[in-house]
């Protein structure tokens, strides 16, 4: 059978618990979901149903605000060019709900990554590492004494 789990289910683990008819009529189980369950991947689950052996195929549901690899989670978060070039302190919080203050240091590229080790996901003893992807926009408004810096800056 399959089953569908959410990734933070996959960083936590857990259980679930299944419903579902056999030769010797209705079962109910209770299914560990291993931390770090990989899309996918198929367990093998010994003595939970009378006379039988089951195999669970375990499926990942898509994330709007993390993308997995491997062990490693990436995200993207909108910062406006103005803070790119200013520098700035962002919030961030992590699948695990631990919230992050990052420092973006002034004059950083657009498109960069920033690391938080040790806030991916986990397994036999690995743990990945959080990555935070620098999407920039243009604010709506800018004050005309900014563009006016930014023109004279431009033409030393």
């Amino acid at each position: 059978t399959t089953i569908w789990v959410s990734l933070e289910q996959v960083l936590t683990g857990g259980e679930q618990v299944l419903q579902f008819r056999t030769n010797s009529g209705n079962q109910t189980v209770r299914v560990d979901i291993p931390k770090g369950i990989d899309n996918g991947q198929q367990m093998r689950y010994d003595n939970l149903i009378p006379d039988g052996v089951l195999i669970i195929e375990f499926r990942v549901h898509p994330n709007d605000k993390f993308r997995r690899e491997g062990l490693d989670l990436y995200s993207e978060v909108d910062i406006s060019v103005l803070d790119l070039i200013a520098g700035t302190d962002i919030e961030f919080t992590a699948l695990s709900g631990t919230k992050f203050s990052l420092n973006i240091k002034p004059q950083t590229q657009p498109h960069n990554k920033v690391r938080v080790s040790g806030q991916g996901l986990q397994v036999n003893g690995q743990v990945g590492d959080q990555y935070i992807l620098l999407k920039p926009f243009i604010p709506d408004r800018i004050d005309n004494a900014i563009l006016d810096a930014i023109l004279q800056s431009r033409n030393k």
